[in-house]
């Protein structure tokens, strides 16, 4: 599967729980958000027990991942920050920033992945079928 296949499957996973909480932030914070997600998307494809802790334990996975990549995040828009101030834009300085950002992407791929594969493949074909609704009520309000 390509790399951005697999980027769109995640970022379309994010958006069904973006879109099951009608975009209300449901607590202080983007960990409060995942949380008030989480308890919508369970609500509505109606997860049993066994699907909801494999939810969770996927949420508690991408936390995991926000947190080890807050401080490399924090100095990378510094970083832009400075750049954008100079008298003149240096790309390879972007290219290297970006650069940097993707592969700390590429490096929490893995462990995301593998919790959504379990909780996709725990998931009903009626669930997996609202969840599609989900996604695409989502691109309609904001595409």
């Amino acid at each position: 599967m390509k790399k951005y296949q697999i980027f769109s499957l995640i970022t379309g996973t994010l958006l069904v729980m973006g879109v099951a909480t009608g975009c209300k932030s449901g607590g202080k914070g983007p960990e409060g958000r995942l949380n008030w997600i989480t308890e919508k998307v369970t609500d509505k494809l109606d997860l049993d027990k066994d699907q909801e802790n494999k939810l969770r334990d996927l949420v508690k996975t991408v936390q995991e991942q926000r947190k080890a990549h807050l401080d490399q995040s924090k100095s990378q828009h510094d970083e832009l920050k400075a750049m954008i101030l100079s008298e003149k834009l240096d790309k390879e300085a972007a290219r290297k920033l970006m650069e940097n950002r993707q592969a700390a992407m590429r490096e929490g791929f893995d462990p995301v992945f593998e919790k959504l594969q379990v909780f996709h493949a725990s998931l009903r074909p009626e669930q997996k079928k609202e969840a599609v609704e989900l996604m695409e009520k989502f691109g309609k309000r904001f595409h």
